[in-house]
C-alpha cells in the first residue's frame, strides 16, 4: 500500500550502523514480490552503503545483490542476475 502511495524504496534508515533502504531489507529477506514492486516504482538495487575500512569484507560498497548473496536470498539473486544486470 505504501509503495503504491509513493513511499520511497530508496530512503535510507540506520540499522545497526548501516544505512539500509527498504529495498535492501526486501533483498535480505528474499521477498521477491515486494522487491520487484519496489523496483517497478523506482527502487535502485545498485544503491549502496559503505562498510568501515576495518571490516573483513573485500567489497566495501554493499548493494542489494551483495546483501541477497550474504543472506542466501535465492529468488532475489536470480531476479537481479537475470533481469537487472
Amino acid at each position: 500500500i505504501l509503495i503504491n502511495a509513493g513511499a520511497c524504496s530508496n530512503l535510507k534508515h540506520k540499522i545497526k550502523g548501516k544505512e539500509y533502504t527498504p529495498l535492501m531489507l526486501a533483498a535480505e529477506f528474499d521477498e521477491l514480490k515486494l522487491f520487484k514492486s519496489m523496483i517497478e516504482k523506482g527502487g535502485d538495487w545498485k544503491k549502496t552503503y559503505v562498510l568501515p575500512e576495518d571490516s573483513n569484507y573485500a567489497v566495501k560498497a554493499i548493494n542489494c545483490l551483495h546483501i541477497a548473496k550474504e543472506f542466501k536470498a535465492k529468488n532475489v539473486i536470480e531476479y537481479i542476475e537475470n533481469n537487472l544486470i
